[in-house]
């Protein structure tokens, strides 16, 4: 594999596939790069709602700006804020952001590749 260098500016936000009020930039990918993960800057909107759900791949979620919450399994409740990060294994079920008091952005990162 290359190294790979992108500019998220250069990207064009698109509609989540699965959530409402979500959108998503796809920075590095196993479809575009050969990359074995997945990377996307994710917007989440104030008052979005995102259900539970399972992930196949672990998930890696960098939280950049905003609050919200979320509900981990064998975790509970977190108010999630601007610096945190928040490891998900795969298998584990959680739901997205929900309360979400400013819209957030994240750097989101599946391993291994979703798309």
């Amino acid at each position: 594999m290359k190294p790979v260098i992108v500019d998220s500016e250069e990207k064009d936000w698109e509609q989540h596939p699965l959530a409402k009020d979500v959108l998503r930039k796809t920075l590095v990918s196993k479809k575009e790069h050969n990359a074995n993960v997945t990377c996307f800057l994710v917007k989440i909107k104030k008052g979005a709602k995102i259900p539970e759900h399972v992930h196949e791949q672990d998930d890696i979620i960098f939280v950049l700006s905003g609050k919200c919450k979320m509900w981990i399994e064998n975790v509970g409740e977190i108010k999630l804020k601007e610096g945190m990060v928040v490891f998900v294994p795969r298998g584990t079920k959680h739901t997205g952001a929900y309360d979400v008091e400013e819209d957030i952005i994240c750097f989101d990162i599946f391993n291994p590749a979703t798309l």
